[in-house]
């Protein structure tokens, strides 16, 4: 029930903010760029990309609750798989914006207050969909705004150890909850093969999360008509919460996922 009463506030932000935002603009960084896509209706852009994060923060699941610091490679040695991937379709200076990630991951914790290791594995998903406006392209600058929303799917499994050898404590969360968002990005192109990107979002408001925020910045290389390679650093931080702590129902997600992107943009 309160998962639904969430979505439907979040939803009723939403509406709100897109009412507010309505002449207004977006900046997408890993969109169109600078100069690109003026003489069609319709544009369309693919990048898959692969985040090299780490994490920080806490989780908490019932009666667990420990505090994590892993880095890219101990997340990487712990993953089963991953897909990222970002994809925009603009019809003039209109668009629609989708990045989607998914993960499957072990990393390792301690508990804060009682102390003892943990072990968590995740299966992390998120979508998010960003209706887009272009405010400004021209040859040197483009610059929009999003309005969306960031669709967390998340299952947490946490093994935690007891002191005098009695057998571990499990126990797992699967739940889901959607983010209203709004932001801005920004293209600056100094060179015709060097774009400089800025990308800024803010979101929760606690309808979903009691807030979100996601900051990317960085460069590319554009090596063919249609091919530009990025290179970004990318944070993203979740304050969601769940439940009363100790409860079944309890669960906690308060961190921060923060590293280099690399991501190959085709554009058509």
């Amino acid at each position: 029930m309160k998962t639904i009463k969430r979505f439907k506030k979040s939803v009723s932000i939403w509406i709100f903010i897109l009412l507010l935002s309505a002449p207004v603009s977006y900046i997408n960084a890993q969109g169109l760029l600078p100069g690109e896509g003026s003489d069609k209706d319709w544009n369309f852009v693919i990048t898959p990309y692969i985040w090299f994060s780490a994490l920080n923060g806490q989780i908490g699941v019932a009666t667990v609750e420990a505090d994590f610091d892993a880095s890219f490679s101990d997340i990487f040695s712990n993953m089963n798989i991953g897909f990222m991937m970002y994809g925009e379709v603009r019809y003039k200076r209109f668009g629609l914006a989708i990045d989607l990630l998914t993960v499957n991951l072990g990393i390792e914790g301690t508990r804060p207050v009682t102390g003892g290791a943990v072990n968590a594995e995740q299966k992390v998903t998120f979508l998010e969909t960003s209706l887009l406006y272009s405010l400004v392209h021209n040859e040197k600058w483009s610059a929009d705004i999003h309005l969306g929303v960031r669709t967390w799917w998340m299952n947490t499994t946490m093994d935690a150890e007891r002191i005098m050898d009695l057998e571990p404590i499990r126990v797992e969360s699967d739940l889901s909850w959607v983010d209203p968002i709004v932001g801005m990005n920004a293209v600056f192109l100094p060179h015709q093969k060097w774009p400089l990107n800025a990308r800024f979002d803010i979101g929760g408001f606690g309808a979903g999360s009691e807030f979100t925020w996601n900051l990317q910045a960085g460069a590319g290389y554009r090596f063919a008509k249609a091919w530009t390679v990025l290179l970004q650093y990318r944070v993203l931080g979740v304050d969601y919460q769940e439940g009363e702590q100790g409860s079944p129902e309890y669960f906690k997600y308060n961190a921060r996922q923060f590293g280099p992107l690399v991501g190959f943009m085709a554009t058509f």
